[in-house]
């Protein structure tokens, strides 16, 4: 039996309800990949929320690879 393709934007809609769920390393990594989708797929506004998210939670918790990941998207997102 043949499946409907997956959207992107589908996935994205699907992650963003669990990733309060997930344990904070996990979380921010998966914040920092929807930052990256949701820039893809032209939400600059949700895609600049999560890039801010990432260098708040990645500067506390020491994640400085993530941080200056998002940061770096942010800087090409504004």
């Amino acid at each position: 039996a043949k499946e409907e393709p997956v959207e992107a934007a589908d996935l994205a809609e699907e992650a963003e309800k669990v990733v309060d769920s997930l344990p904070v390393p996990r979380r921010t990594q998966v914040q920092l990949a929807l930052a990256w989708c949701l820039s893809a797929l032209g939400a600059k506004d949700r895609a600049i929320a999560r890039a801010r998210q990432v260098v708040q939670i990645g500067g506390s918790r020491g994640f400085k690879l993530w941080s200056l990941e998002a940061r770096a998207l942010l800087a090409h997102l504004t």
